[in-house]
């Protein structure tokens, strides 16, 4: 099964995310797949987010399972921006969740990107569940999967360079956002 490093993510992390009432979103690689319906390609983790009092929590309750399910849990340096960041890493040295927060203020969630904070309508966060591969998670609405990637490729433009960033474009752009995106 493709992605099946992962299955703990799916299987025990985001229940227990669940179980103890924070809400998370899917975003990156997995939320595109999950707007197709099927992995197009491995995925080498999957990225999530909480809102910002979540974050700590969120933090504890992965802790609290590190020692019964083998991994360990790496905090980031924080972005120029002060945004924070933890990673789950398995038994094998391999990054199999991220977890970043977001900022609610006012109606608007703020992303904190490198460069620049991209905020985006408090809709965002109305969770639409999804289920590949038979694992069941949530995800930001379709419109902002397809935006949170746009200014993905918009703030990283040298991502447009890697294989699975161009097969992913493919499927959730237009032919003409494709174009705009991928001149070469």
């Amino acid at each position: 099964m493709m992605n099946e490093h992962l299955q703990r993510v799916f299987e025990i992390l985001l229940p227990e995310l669940e179980r103890e009432e924070i809400e998370y979103w899917v975003y990156g690689g997995v939320s595109r797949a999950a707007l197709v319906g099927r992995f197009m390609h491995h995925n080498r983790d999957v990225d999530i987010f909480v809102k910002e009092p979540d974050f700590e929590c969120a933090k504890l309750v992965l802790d609290d399972l590190r020692n019964r399910y083998e991994f360990t849990l790496n905090t980031c340096r924080p972005l120029k921006n002060g945004r924070p960041k933890f990673e789950v890493i398995d038994n094998e040295k391999r990054e199999i969740l991220s977890v970043v927060p977001v900022y609610v203020k006012d109606g608007v969630v703020e992303f904190r990107f490198e460069k620049r904070p991209a905020p985006y309508p408090y809709q965002i966060l109305e969770g639409t569940a999804r289920n590949i591969s038979g694992w069941s998670f949530f995800t930001p609405p379709d419109e902002y999967v397809k935006e949170l990637f746009k200014t993905y490729l918009t703030s990283k433009p040298v991502v447009k360079k890697r294989e699975q960033i161009r097969i992913d474009a493919k499927e959730i752009l237009t032919p003409d956002e494709f174009r705009a995106f991928f001149r070469d």
